[in-house]
């Protein structure tokens, strides 16, 4: 049987740190969504990676040729179509996020697809322009900042300059689920050279309840939790079922405290011992800590007469005891207390089944002292008996009277056998 306590206290564990290891997921689940992750330029944490290259087809680098720079001087400006790759290589979904391209040489800008870019013209100095815009969707009159327009619009931009870009929900720029990448497009004119290695990324995570390592403990643990309230509540259910049939066995085996002063029913496997009908002084003095077996064995090698030991010893050995009980209701052994005279001790078999080792017997202990003293005095009334019939016997002959009994000393000796043979029915 389950120790029920053991179980319960096992259960209240499991709960308290199911509590706590959902508050610890909360806490680190709101510490990961709040969380801003940076990489700069083409480095990778291991979570995102962010790649800006030129687009390597024939189509996407071009001349605008005759170019009139502000200086009056006339050149070939360079178009060059700039690719951004940003792959999620985590198993989280990425929710939101921002790319700062800071320039480090004269170029304008002229595009940006899908998303909005705020440009951040003559930084730090008194001609310092910030607008936030959508370079394939504007009006030119609302552009605020110094530009050239030949058909094409060209945002001059400097060293210390920078444009963030961000990216469109509409054309699923973010969120990105993890595995999955997503790619923007810029475009740039340039005289010289075009340097775009120094840039930024700064994006945020979104992690659901399900997600995360101290999800999978707290339901690790939940799950165990509810396998131990499961158990548990079966268990209790045995238990209590166990308590009434042992209540009805008690009740039915109570009817014998009439012919027997203790009675128990003893648990084989473990050892343990259920009192049916005791003295309630020696069932508190009982300790509760030991098996029948040795309970029994104490009692023996304390109480019993010295030439009756041995065989008790054996006699209340419970690992044996189903085996002696095989084919058999009972067994039964007397022996004579140092302190109480003589006892009967009686084992009953219970609940047989087919195929199935013996586990529970009825243990009864009978004070036999009346019987004793008859069976005493029936021994005596007879051995009196044939001590005067041979007594009278001899007489005759001596006296040379035949061979004739006494005929009431005969039917003294009949009576005498015919109890005695009637108690050694009844105690057997």
């Amino acid at each position: 049987m389950i120790d029920q306590n053991r179980l319960r206290r096992f259960s209240i564990t499991l709960f308290i740190l199911s509590l706590f290891m959902l508050v610890i997921h909360m806490e680190s689940l709101i510490r990961f969504n709040r969380h801003g992750f940076h990489i700069h330029g083409n480095d990778s944490n291991g979570m995102i990676q962010m790649e800006i290259d030129a687009r390597a087809d024939s189509t996407s680098t071009w001349l605008k040729r005759d170019f009139e720079m502000d200086d009056g001087r006339k050149v070939d400006l360079t178009g060059q179509t700039i690719d951004g790759t940003l792959r999620n290589q985590s198993g989280d979904t990425l929710q939101d996020w921002e790319l700062q391209i800071n320039i480090v040489g004269d170029c304008y800008i002229n595009q940006a697809w899908n998303g909005e870019v705020e440009i951040h013209q003559f930084t730090g100095t008194d001609r310092e322009k910030v607008q936030r815009m959508n370079l394939q969707d504007y009006q030119l009159e609302d552009v605020t900042f110094e530009y050239r327009y030949d058909g094409d619009l060209l945002i001059p931009l400097q060293a210390g300059d920078y444009v963030i870009y961000y990216p469109s929900t509409r054309f699923s720029e973010m969120p990105i689920k993890g595995g999955d990448d997503v790619k923007i497009g810029v475009i740039f004119y340039y005289l010289d050279a075009l340097d775009l290695s120094d840039y930024d990324v700064e994006v945020h995570f979104h992690r659901t309840f399900t997600q995360g390592l101290t999800f999978f403990a707290f339901a690790a643990l939940s799950v165990l939790w509810v396998l131990c309230m499961v158990v548990n509540g079966a268990s209790t259910l045995a238990y209590r079922r166990a308590i009434k049939d042992m209540e009805l066995r008690k009740a039915g085996i109570f009817s014998m405290s009439d012919i027997y002063d203790l009675i128990y029913i003893i648990h084989l496997p473990t050892g343990e011992m259920t009192p049916v009908s005791v003295d309630e002084k020696l069932e508190r003095e009982r300790p509760k800590n030991k098996t029948a077996k040795e309970l029994l064995s104490d009692l023996i090698m304390r109480d019993a007469d010295e030439k009756y030991r041995d065989r008790m010893l054996e006699f209340v050995d419970t690992d044996t005891l189903a085996d002696r009980l095989r084919g058999r209701n009972s067994v039964a052994s007397e022996f004579r207390s140092l302190q109480y005279g003589w006892y009967s001790l009686r084992f009953y078999a219970m609940d047989r089944a087919d195929g199935k080792p013996l586990e529970d017997v009825v243990f009864t202990v009978q004070d036999i002292n009346e019987e004793k003293q008859e069976q005493e005095a029936v021994i005596h009334r007879i051995e009196e008996a044939e001590s005067i019939n041979e007594a009278k016997a001899a007489q005759i002959m001596q006296e040379g009277m035949g061979t004739q009994f006494d005929p009431n000393m005969h039917i003294v000796f009949l009576s005498c056998r015919s109890r005695l043979e009637r108690y050694y029915s009844l105690v057997q």
